[in-house]
């Protein structure tokens, strides 16, 4: 018996599922309990616009997940291992894919009973892959303009093999071996990189150099409106408020 779902329903329900792994006050790195076989799917909110994914789980049941047009960020994913009975897969162990943003196409996505998959997927909004890569002009490198597409537009598409790097570089996400940090400084990682980020804007606010947008972008965010959500609920009141 197949499982089908669509891609929207399938995200809703991995988010509603059990958190593990001692992190449940860490809103910003968030282990979750696959819903529809053994392991787990992490998200890991590394600043405005950019998240990680690392996901390891097997199927209990047949899954086809209908993927509707869809308005689609940038995104970096790497399939570490695709354990299948069906041997003809468009994606397998020790590939890549590349997507940039734009109207990703409808398509159907087939797992199959047993199979098991791990990989890390890395995604970005196209306001945050402008923050880093934008010139001193402000002009995107002609090389990288093609993965900044409007959302009515259809998203650039690649498939590719693992250069070595790569391989290295997501074993060590996998495989991190740092321990300790929040008993040493009593938050998480990206909970103390919050902190430090929202007292650095607060500074730069109460000198009054420079606008609220400016602020927002030194430290980080995208979206105006993200960081000032965050900013009211680390102090209690407005950027703006903070000006002189």
């Amino acid at each position: 018996m197949k499982l089908i779902l669509s891609q929207s329903d399938y995200l809703k329900l991995l988010d509603q599922a059990d958190i593990i792994q001692n992190n449940i006050l860490d809103s910003f790195d968030i282990t979750r309990k696959y819903q529809f076989g053994e392991g787990y799917w992490q998200q890991i909110h590394l600043r405005d616009g950019i998240s990680l994914d690392i996901s390891n789980y097997q199927q209990s049941k047949s899954l086809i997940l209908k993927c509707h047009e869809r308005k689609h960020p940038l995104e970096f994913r790497f399939l570490v291992l695709l354990e299948s009975e069906f041997k003809d897969l468009e994606f397998k162990t020790g590939e890549y894919f590349l997507s940039g943003s734009g109207m990703a196409s409808k398509c159907d996505v087939f797992e199959a009973k047993s199979q098991r998959i791990v990989e890390v997927a890395v995604h970005i909004h196209p306001n945050a892959f402008r923050y880093f890569t934008e010139n001193t002009s402000a002009k995107l490198p002609r090389e990288l303009e093609h993965l900044i597409r409007r959302w009515d537009q259809p998203t650039y598409e690649r498939y590719g093999t693992q250069t070595p790097a790569m391989q290295i570089a997501v074993q060590q996400i996998i495989q991190c071996p740092y321990q300790g940090f929040k008993q040493v400084f009593g938050t998480t990682v990206f909970g103390y990189l919050h902190h430090r980020r929202m007292e650095l804007a607060y500074k730069l606010l109460i000198e009054g150099n420079m606008k609220v947008t400016e602020v927002a972008q030194t430290v980080g965010y995208a979206s105006l409106p993200s960081f000032s959500n965050a900013f009211r609920k680390k102090f209690g009141v407005t950027p703006k408020s903070c000006q002189k």
